[in-house]
This record gives structure tokens, sequence and C-alpha cells, in this order.
């Protein structure tokens, strides 16, 4: 798959242009998946706290989704475009800021970052809107998905097209999942309420 020339501008445009040393420090702490562990936890702890069996069946629901994202959607559309990652393309390496020692393998279209960052986000944001009653938890799970593909950009291991089509599928990717886990937890619950 060819790099058009806006993909190749703002790509640029992010990773020299907005380059600093804030950034420097924080963008490859906020692409790294351990760092947000934490808040996986807190995620866990907060659905656990509310309801025990909704933490079970969406838990199930959250993995298949994250599953379906990571190896069926982003690996078999990999597979078939066999884009390189832009670290790994020798005549943009002199041009680029690149932060990591090691540039990741594999192909660069479309982000499994930004495709199973959405899907979690789209998933969690739901199920805290629909709880909560307020779109700030939502919006800052959105927030969250897009900061993480921001910062792919910003590093260099992809292209913003890669982690713009990344977000969109795993946009559509949690809200469908989530809809399933609604319907489950519907009938599940209706079925507990007609056994009582």
């Amino acid at each position: 798959m060819s790099i058009n020339s806006f993909d190749l501008s703002l790509f640029s445009f992010i990773n020299q242009t907005l380059s600093n040393d804030f950034f420097d420090v924080v963008m490859p702490v906020i692409r790294n998946k351990n760092t947000w562990i934490p808040l996986y936890l807190l995620i866990a702890f907060l659905i656990l706290k509310k309801n025990s069996k909704e933490f079970f069946l969406l838990g199930f629901f959250v993995l298949l989704a994250f599953v379906f994202s990571d190896s069926i959607i982003c690996n078999s559309i990999k597979a078939l475009v066999h884009r390189p990652r832009p670290c790994n393309e020798l005549s943009m390496i002199p041009h680029m800021h690149l932060l990591l020692k090691n540039c990741s393998g594999g192909f660069s279209f479309p982000s499994a970052h930004a495709c199973n960052h959405a899907t979690l986000a789209f998933m969690f944001g739901h199920y805290f809107l629909n709880r909560v009653r307020g779109w700030a938890i939502f919006i800052l799970f959105i927030f969250w998905a897009l900061a993480i593909a921001f910062a792919q950009v910003y590093v260099g291991v992809h292209y913003p097209s890669d982690v713009i089509t990344g977000f969109i599928l795993g946009s559509f990717n949690g809200i469908f999942f989530y809809y399933l886990y609604t319907k489950a937890n519907n009938y599940f619950y209706h079925k507990q309420k007609q056994s009582q």
C-alpha cells in the first residue's frame, strides 16, 4: 500500500514539527501498554464492586472484542496490505524523530494499538455512560484512545492513516460487542427475574 503525500505531510508534522522535550518523555509512556494496567485494574474493581454478575459477562465480551480486534481485524488486514512501518523505511529514517530503540516488527496498516484501545474505550465508555449518566467519562475514554493513537505516530511506528483506520475499526468493533453484551445482559437479567 503506497503512502500518499497528505499522509507523509501529516506524519512529518506530528513526528518532527511537533517534537519537543515534553512529548519525547510522555509519548513513549502513553503508548506503552503496561502504563495502563492500573487503569484496567481500577475499571475492573469499579465494575466488580457495582455488580459482580455484570463483571464476568462484560469481561467475557471485552475479551472477545479484544481478540476479534487484534487477531482478526488487524492481523488479517496487515497480512493483505503489507505496509512497512515508517521506522522500518530506510528512506525515511534519516528524516525521522525516532524515540524507540527497536522499531516494532510486522506491518503498519492498520494500527493494532489504535484499534484495540478504541475497542476498549467504546465498550467501557458506553458501560459507564449508561450507568453514571454523564458524557464526561465517555469523552475521557475516547480522548485516552486518541492520545495512544497520536503517540504511535509521534514515536514513529505508524503513519496517521494507520491509526485513523485502526481507531475507526476499533470504534465499530467496540460498539458492536457492547451491543452484544447488552443483549446478553438483558437476556440473563430477564431470565433471572422470571425464575424468581
